[in-house]
């Protein structure tokens, strides 16, 4: 018999045992497949770490990118069980601040791929960003830290001239209309006036040539010393940093006209200009011309910028004598004409470059002369302030409550510019500028009503001093940002530069720069270099955007 025809056939009921761990075995198979590719998924995905930032470029074709799809980095802020990331893309579109885009991340067919908001997803890749190596190291500022002991020369000649008065030291808390009518007999004639300087010299500093730091009173042209103590302590104390400081005295006095007004403070700058030329030009001083720095308070700060920025060219036409001049130099002869700014000890022509000025609540007559040199500023206002204005205004405005002088208001003295105003102009220009504003109803804020010193005085040395300290470099460090993202140095004496970005992050270094990239959402940007001159001094500045 056939051994096939002996076969039992197999029953209904086997054959659905049969099929049924097949297809438990394909489940099986086909779970495993899923868990295999969900794995797959969570160990690419998991190889980016939360809050890291990534550099990325996109690796598809880019059929369906945005035009403003270009690179930028991306931080991850949590993971899905499925392994998808969300975090922010920071777009680069070649503007300082980044565009922000929330985004989902995940890996499919071998890639790394982004969803945008809108739904478009695109392959990428990315890598994990390294900031330059950073030396995170303090200035090691010159002329910066009390060094030496001083002497004194006191009332030393610089020239002479013919005014009303050189001193007129004032004497307790007095209302401006009492100053003024004590001497307003004197102003009926001019005399022959003997112009002084005090001089600080830092003892043994074994150091030539020497920085030089001139400080001018205020005292609204008309009183003021320069023996007074707040002159006499900030004099020291940068005599104390190894520079030649004086002190000077200047023609002071007016008549109750703006143009008088006017006048007086073009007399101060002539005399202003004369004490540096002397200073600059006498050997046993042995100050440096390149490096000059001058200071003042109020009409001294007024002066101070007027000597660094006024040019012969500039000169208010009441230094010439108004009308009453131009009708008199019809006739071949003007002796109203105060004469050109070196009018006083023309002989002394040394040169002498001013490379910052230390502005105390002072003001300009007008903006456009900042654009004669580039020279750094440093300034100290209250916005407060009830004499000299902050923006733009008539100053004294304060000395109008005093009934002698209420109908004069806006008369005797025109408008001017403050340091707010100031600071804002030299910024436009690119200029190395510092503006430190207070809030007190004040004027002169290094003294309290009863004229004792307060922590303010020792507060503005320490700061001109650090500023000041930038500027002893031939070609100091300029760090400013171009159109764009670049951030520039604008100096060739700059040696090793190390760079650190604060809210953001640096996308490209070049030998005198760098390009970068901020964060909308961070909580502050600054921008830190530091580096070494090739003499050695080390320099450290920083911007805040």
């Amino acid at each position: 018999m056939n051994r096939l025809s002996e076969q039992t056939p197999a029953s209904p009921s086997g054959i659905m045992s049969a099929a049924i761990a097949i297809k438990r075995f394909a489940t099986r198979l086909l779970l495993g497949a899923v868990l295999l590719f969900l794995a797959s998924c969570q160990k690419d995905t998991a190889s980016l770490d939360l809050f890291r930032i990534y550099e990325l470029s996109f690796s598809d074709d880019a059929k369906n990118a945005a035009p403003v799809d270009s690179g930028g980095v991306v931080v991850f802020s949590s993971i899905h069980p499925k392994g998808r990331l969300e975090g922010l893309f920071y777009r680069d579109t070649g503007a300082v601040y980044a565009d922000t885009v929330r985004v989902t991340a995940f890996w499919k067919r071998g890639a790394f791929r982004m969803r945008f908001p809108d739904g478009r997803v695109r392959a990428f890749s990315c890598r994990p960003y390294e900031a330059p190596p950073f030396e995170d190291r303090p200035a090691v500022k010159a002329y910066h830290d009390p060094s030496y002991g001083v002497r004194v020369e006191k009332d030393v000649v610089y020239g002479r001239a013919s005014g009303f008065w050189t001193s007129y030291p004032p004497v307790g808390n007095q209302r401006f209309s009492k100053i003024y009518f004590d001497r307003a007999g004197e102003l009926t004639r001019k005399r022959d006036c003997p112009l002084t300087l005090d001089v600080y010299l830092p003892e043994d500093s074994g150091v030539r040539p020497r920085p030089l730091f001139v400080m001018i009173h205020g005292g609204a042209f008309y009183n003021g010393d320069k023996a007074e103590p707040e002159f006499e302590g900030w004099c020291r104390y940068f005599a104390s940093l190894g520079y030649v400081a004086a002190s000077i005295n200047y023609r002071m006095g007016f008549r109750l006209l703006s143009d008088e007004v006017e006048r007086a403070g073009y007399r101060a700058l002539q005399d202003a200009s004369a004490a540096v030329r002397f200073l600059v030009s006498q050997e046993r001083y042995g100050v440096d011309p390149q490096r000059v720095f001058v200071a003042g308070t109020s009409a001294g700060a007024i002066t101070a910028l007027n000597l660094a920025f006024m040019r012969e060219k500039d000169r208010p036409k009441s230094s010439r004598g108004g009308v009453v001049g131009d009708i008199l130099g019809l006739f071949g002869s003007n002796p109203v004409d105060e004469g050109p700014i070196d009018k006083i000890n023309p002989q002394d022509t040394a040169f002498f470059r001013i490379r910052a000025v230390g502005n105390m609540w002072g003001a300009l007559s007008d903006l456009s002369l900042l654009g004669n040199d580039n020279v750094s500023i440093i300034s100290f206002h209250s916005k407060n302030d009830p004499i000299v204005p902050y923006g733009y205004d008539h100053p004294f405005r304060i000395l109008f409550k005093d009934k002698p002088f209420e109908p004069l208001n806006g008369v005797v003295f025109s408008k001017m510019y403050g340091s707010s105003m100031i600071d804002q102009r030299a910024r436009t220009l690119g200029y190395r500028t510092q503006l430190y504003t207070y809030t007190e109803p004040a004027h002169a804020l290094h003294q309290d009503p009863e004229g004792n010193l307060t922590p303010h005085f020792y507060e503005f040395e320490h700061l001109m001093a650090d500023f000041f300290s930038a500027e002893m470099e031939d070609d100091p460090v300029r760090v400013h940002l171009e159109s764009g993202q670049w951030i520039r140095v604008g100096s060739k004496a700059a040696g090793s530069l190390s760079w650190r970005v604060e809210g953001g992050l640096i996308r490209e270094t070049a030998p005198n720069g760098i390009r970068i990239l901020l964060f909308p959402d961070a909580s502050s940007h600054r921008i830190t270099l530091t580096g070494t001159y090739p003499s050695g001094t080390t320099f450290r500045e920083e911007m805040v955007l």
